[in-house]
């Protein structure tokens, strides 16, 4: 969780356009590298949680928009981007190689892998 001090709070108030903007900058860089290094660490889970990989690419969204209004963000667009386009590769990739069920359509069962039928006593 990510606090701010009552002196932090009184500073951003109280300081010139330029100062507030700076500080905006430095914090929206802050979440940004966070993210990034959120990312590269839990990357490989992306593929079997969307809930992930959709945070991920609406946060690309949100950082473009900002951009335009701040744009010093954008040079830190690329390599957010380059995160978000192989995650999202890698969960399609790994979506086509899942083996999922499939229904037979003659006889209305479902076939499995053999890994997935019960196994006997051991």
């Amino acid at each position: 969780m990510i606090t701010m001090s009552h002196s932090q709070i009184a500073a951003t108030s109280q300081g010139s356009e330029q100062e507030k903007l700076d500080y905006a900058l430095n914090n929206k860089r802050r979440v940004i590298r966070l993210v990034l290094q959120w990312a590269s660490v839990y990357g490989e889970h992306f593929q079997e949680e969307d809930a992930s990989l959709a945070f991920l690419e609406e946060f690309y969204v949100s950082v473009c928009d900002d951009s335009r209004v701040i744009p010093a963000l954008k040079e830190m667009l690329p390599q957010l981007e380059k995160i978000v386009k192989q995650n999202s590769d890698d969960a399609k990739s790994s979506q086509k190689k899942v083996d999922r069920p499939h229904m037979s359509i003659s006889t209305g069962v479902y076939l499995r892998n053999v890994s997935d039928r019960p196994q006997g006593p051991r």
